[in-house]
Parts: structure tokens; sequence; C-alpha cells
């Protein structure tokens, strides 16, 4: 665990990374959730996985703390679940996601430095999967592979905008469960449509599940990462 552009950072450190991944949590989570994808991924790269933790403070219960990279209305969330319904990001740009980027961008600088000539890979899942595309398409072209795990539409307009203007070369990996409850499985059609139509090529896949990462997830994103 370091400290890296003020952010508590995991590592899974390889010796000469070919390349480095960084993957961002989700709502509520820490550093080290997703640290278990990197012994399950099979990868032909020697490969760097960073876990960088967000900087806001979620306090669920006494004595357990999750975080998160920007706030959400989690009383509007619970309310949108218990209706069947799902919270709609697509026109919303939520408070605190720019102070969140301005810090991601300042962690991502870093870790350039830290790494130079070496391929950086970004992702998350959920929310991170949120701040990852978010960054990507603000105009940040030195990422050349997007993982969009389990993600959804967020500031529709500026997303748009931002692939149709993309001068870099990216891909993108997205995985999205057909029964999510949280974010909806049809939004997450959408990102990849407007993706397709600005001819971003995008992997999709689509799996019989919830809110989650599952084995197939796994195993196609292996395939993904080990495609040049």
């Amino acid at each position: 665990m370091k400290q890296i552009a003020n952010l508590t950072t995991f590592f899974i450190e390889a010796e000469n990374p070919e390349q480095v991944i960084l993957l961002l949590h989700g709502y509520g989570a820490n550093g080290q959730d997703l640290m278990p994808i990197a012994n399950m991924l099979e990868l032909h790269k020697k490969t760097t996985f960073i876990f960088p933790q967000g900087p806001v403070v979620i306090p669920f219960a006494p004595g357990y703390e999750g975080y998160a990279w920007f706030p959400i209305d989690q009383l509007a969330l619970e309310q949108a679940m218990a209706t069947g319904q799902f919270r709609d990001y697509r026109n919303i740009r939520p408070n605190g996601l720019d102070e969140a980027q301005s810090k991601l961008s300042n962690f991502i600088h870093e870790i350039q430095r830290m790494y130079p000539n070496t391929e950086i890979i970004l992702g998350g899942f959920s929310q991170g999967a949120m701040m990852s595309a978010d960054y990507i398409f603000h105009g940040k072209n030195l990422i050349r592979k997007l993982l969009f795990l389990s993600g959804t539409l967020l500031s529709k307009d500026t997303w748009k905008k931002g692939m149709q203007e993309f001068t870099g070369q990216l891909s993108v990996f997205q995985s999205h469960g057909k029964f999510d409850p949280l974010l909806s499985y049809e939004y997450a059609l959408e990102f990849k449509q407007m993706l397709e139509e600005a001819k971003i090529p995008v992997q999709f896949c689509s799996f019989p599940g919830q809110h989650e990462i599952p084995l197939e997830v796994i195993q196609q994103l292996s395939d993904f990462l080990n495609n040049e």
C-alpha cells in the first residue's frame, strides 16, 4: 500500500512490466475490492495491477467504512430500487465528479511518470467504470484500452462529444448483467451503441447475472487484453 497523488493505492507488481492496468472500485467498496481479479486473469504480458482507493468516505455502520469516487443520492437510489426503476444518470453530472476527476487526473499523471513508456490500461467496476470513461472522454487520449465493467451512461452529451472528437486509438471491453438491479442493462446497451456509432471498437460481454463480475467476464476480459 502506498500514497500516490494523495490516494491510498494498492499494488500487485510485476518486474519490468509490459503493461499497467489501473482498476477503480465501485461505490462503497475499497481499493482492495478488485485485487482478486489480478490472479484470475490469464495474461500473456507481464502486468502490474494498480488499485487506487476513492477519496470519499462512506460510513455504512460503526466500525465499517466504504469508499467512493463521488457521492450519490443513496435515498433516491433506494426509492428507485423499491419501485423497480433505475436511477437515470444520462443527463446528470453529479456533485463531486469534477473534483474526483481532478484527483484521478493527478493520479494517472503520477502513474505515467512512474512507468514511462509502458502501456496504461484504465477501467473499473460500476462507479469506477463511469469514472474511467469520463476521464477518457474528456480528451485524455493517452489511454488505448477502457475496461467498463457494469457501468452506466453518465453525462451522455459530454461523453458523446468526447467520443466524436477522440483522436487516439481506443478499444473498449464492456460487461453487464441482464438482471442488474442497480444499473440499467438498457442504458448499458445505449452506451455500447454510442461507441459503435463513434467507430470505437467495443467487445460486449452480456451475462445472465446481476451487479457482479462472473467468471465468464474474467475469461472474455483475458481474451480482450491478450489481443493486440
